[in-house]
């Protein structure tokens, strides 16, 4: 296959023996030839380093660096400093990279010159592929030289690795990831994506992100305090990106209403401590006021009786509020009356929280 510039792929991996090797091979073998694998063992303690060491030695065009345990955005920001091509990727050391996928989001990126080609993406699981939700709502469908202004859905594509790079755009505006915390990609990838000059949706999946049957995973680690910590710092860094987009700054904190902070709710009303819950309500304040949660139009009704319970602090009604909702929308009965009766039992729910401690 004919190239079109080196492409330096930057794969971080951190205790994933079972799972590295696939994921090494699954980049090795694109039908995409003109390739450099930089990958940062960040202080593995099981047998991943090992399983690395093996693999470079068949194949000259991988390089092996090493790190402390520095987190996965120092270690992406240490191999960027070492790789040397004019295009640029990025995968997970779990992760699987699909026969054909490069050639894909590289031939893109050429024939319409634009900065970041940006492909579609499944969720692995032992049983088979599944849908990832927020990128079904940003790159399913296919978008030729476009823009996150004129796409603004594409906020809810904030991940490193179902895209290729010119490298030269990390390099002109610095961009690099957030380190010392979870979710280091959210900001710099917003940021890319602000920064391009055009940006090409294949509408093709050309990356499987892997559950964890371990639940080891970032995105499996929601109930840890730290985890939603990350989460709203790299949101509110997010928004400051868009301070001079208004309608893009819209788009984002209507995506942070229906999408980021929801996937908290759950563990914020299972939380032992209190301190979870005040985190998340916290965050609940900040990025939905009481106003946004009764006037958005973007939230469901279960969604709106979620907040207002957050923001009484009364986490014990949020899931009874939701289910008794959805149950009526679902075929119990689909009328605005048993609507309405769902919104007065879950204020009747509230008010009687507010009188109770917690």
């Amino acid at each position: 296959m004919p190239s079109d510039g080196l492409l330096s792929v930057v794969m971080t991996a951190r205790d994933v023996e079972e799972y590295v090797g696939e994921a090494v091979s699954s980049v090795l073998d694109q039908s995409y030839r003109d390739l450099e694998l930089v990958v940062v063992d960040d202080g593995s303690a099981d047998g991943t380093a090992g399983v690395l060491a093996e693999l470079a030695s068949h194949d000259p065009r991988v390089r092996l660096l090493r790190a402390d345990g520095v987190g996965p955005g120092a270690a992406r920001n240490l191999a960027l400093r070492e790789v040397g091509g004019e295009l640029l990727t990025f995968v997970d050391g779990d992760d699987v990279v699909p026969q054909g996928a490069f050639a894909a989001l590289v031939g893109a990126l050429g024939s319409q010159d634009a900065d970041i080609a940006v492909g579609d993406v499944v969720r692995l699981h032992d049983h088979g592929l599944g849908p990832s939700p927020a990128h079904e709502r940003s790159v399913r469908r296919r978008h030729e030289r476009t823009h996150i202004d004129a796409v603004p859905d594409l906020v809810y594509d904030s991940t490193a690795w179902n895209k290729v790079y010119r490298r030269r755009l990390w390099t002109d505006h610095r961009l690099h990831f957030t380190e010392g915390a979870m979710y280091e990609d959210i900001a710099v990838v917003l940021e890319a994506h602000v920064r391009a000059s055009a940006v090409t949706i294949l509408g093709e999946v050309t990356y499987h992100w892997r559950w964890r049957r371990d639940s080891s995973s970032i995105t499996q680690l929601k109930g840890q305090e730290q985890n939603l910590r990350d989460r709203v710092r790299a949101l509110d860094h997010s928004l400051h990106l868009t301070e001079n987009h208004p309608e893009l700054r819209a788009a984002l904190l209507a995506k942070i209403r229906r999408f980021d902070l929801l996937l908290y709710a759950y563990h914020a009303e299972v939380a032992r401590d209190r301190s979870y819950r005040k985190l998340y309500r916290a965050a609940v304040r900040q990025f939905v006021p009481v106003r946004d949660a009764v006037l958005a139009p973007d939230l469901a009704v279960e969604d709106r009786l979620a907040y207002l319970a957050v923001h009484a602090g009364a986490f014990s009604v949020i899931q009874p509020m939701r289910r008794l909702v959805r149950s009526s929308r679902d075929g119990i009965s689909s009328t605005r009356g048993t609507v309405r009766r769902a919104v007065g039992h879950g204020r009747a729910n509230l008010r009687r929280a507010r009188r109770r401690p917690g």
